[in-house]
């Protein structure tokens, strides 16, 4: 396997591609697109998340670590960035500087306060949502700026639950009638309603694709060695199954909500499970590929990964800042493109910053010496 600084290739460039999907999916939801790109976006969002613990499952290291030591590291390389990313662009939050949306598009204030103390409507909405984002912080939303760092928070819970309970079983087949479990309880708590309550729904979902992942990891030294041939012929009839159950899903998940296809279970693991063996060949293959000009691609797409935290959490925030301040005066037809360029130009300017400058907020991280560096494609 293709190997760089200690990290698998073929991983990075799938989880760089994958992003950017999950990043063209949020700017859909926001602005106009193109009815085909926002489709690819939105299914491409609903198996990239999936994709994402699948990958992280892969990584797991079947070592004899403490839980304590675990937890620590845990903690310090995910928990700590998502509490600090979070607070962070709280206060730069671009709707608490807009009361005046706050009050007639949001419908703030929402809280009635004693006439004693008198506060101005508009002054009372930013401080309401300025606390209320707080309050998502700690519970596992993340602020409403940097949304998609929920992501994060889950996989704190699942990656620690998973070593904690492998360490006491140590039993593969005891770990796979527990994933099971824990996916048909998210499909019980999606059907009652209850799913997105404390995250309990992703959580459950998200350490079945976790454990998937892990088992997958125990059978890629021998696709590593399968021809480029033979690994895009076998990811054929999985990518065929994945294509042709999308359009069932279109619109049908939330898995940030804890909303799945509770009453076709089967049917969305079969779309999930195809959808992640088939993507995962097709990249294990393409890492491979040495073509000219294509190599640069998955040097970004790999840049990409290696900033995972900090693109999860500053592009939605300027989405934020583009609906909400620039998109009224951009013609409509144009809002698609804009919007792309504008969050693209902040998610670069903000790699440079937070590895250069606030690399604290990102667990710790050493600090890089300069601009070629941060974004180098190597």
């Amino acid at each position: 396997m293709a190997v760089n600084n200690n990290r698998i290739r073929w991983i990075d460039e799938l989880k760089g591609a994958i992003l950017v999907f999950i990043c063209l999916g949020h700017i859909a939801g926001m602005v106009y697109t193109p009815p085909c790109v926002k489709y690819i976006a939105d299914i491409l969002t609903i198996i990239g998340v999936p994709i994402f613990f699948f990958l992280s499952g892969m990584l797991f290291k079947n070592k004899e670590t403490s839980t304590k030591a675990y937890l620590q590291k845990k903690t310090k390389s995910l928990l700590i960035p998502y509490i600090l990313l979070s607070i962070l662009f709280t206060f730069f939050d671009p709707y608490i500087y807009n009361p005046t949306y706050l009050v007639n598009v949001l419908h703030y204030p929402r809280l009635v306060l004693p006439e004693l103390l008198s506060i101005n409507p508009h002054i009372q909405a930013s401080l309401e949502f300025f606390i209320g984002d707080i309050c998502c912080t700690l519970l596992g939303i993340s602020s409403r700026a940097t949304l998609p760092l929920w992501f994060v928070f889950v996989l704190y819970f699942v990656t620690i639950a998973y070593h904690w309970i492998f360490i006491k079983i140590k039993s593969q087949k005891v770990m796979a009638i527990i994933a099971i479990l824990c996916a048909a309880m998210a499909f019980v708590l999606s059907y009652v309603g209850m799913g997105g309550h404390m995250k309990a729904g992703p959580i459950l979902m998200a350490f079945f694709f976790y454990w998937f992942g892990v088992v997958m990891s125990n059978k890629q030294n021998k696709t590593d060695k399968w021809p480029n041939s033979i690994i895009f012929l076998f990811s054929a009839p999985f990518i065929g199954l994945f294509v042709l159950l999308a359009p069932s899903f279109y619109n049908q998940i939330s898995f940030v909500n804890g909303c799945f296809a509770h009453d076709r279970p089967l049917s969305y693991l079969g779309f999930s499970l195809s959808g992640i063996i088939g993507l995962s060949l097709i990249f294990a293959g393409i890492s491979k590929l040495n073509l000219l000009g294509f190599n640069a691609l998955k040097g970004i797409l790999r840049n990409i990964a290696r900033n995972s935290l900090i693109v999860l959490a500053t592009h939605y925030f300027f989405l934020c800042i583009f609906s909400l301040c620039i998109k009224e005066y951009i013609p409509i037809a144009w809002h698609f493109i804009s919007t792309t360029l504008f969050v693209i130009m902040g998610c670069l300017a903000s790699i440079i910053i937070f590895r250069t400058k606030l690399y604290m907020f990102i667990g710790g991280e050493k600090v890089h010496q300069n601009t070629t560096e941060c974004l180098s494609i190597k």
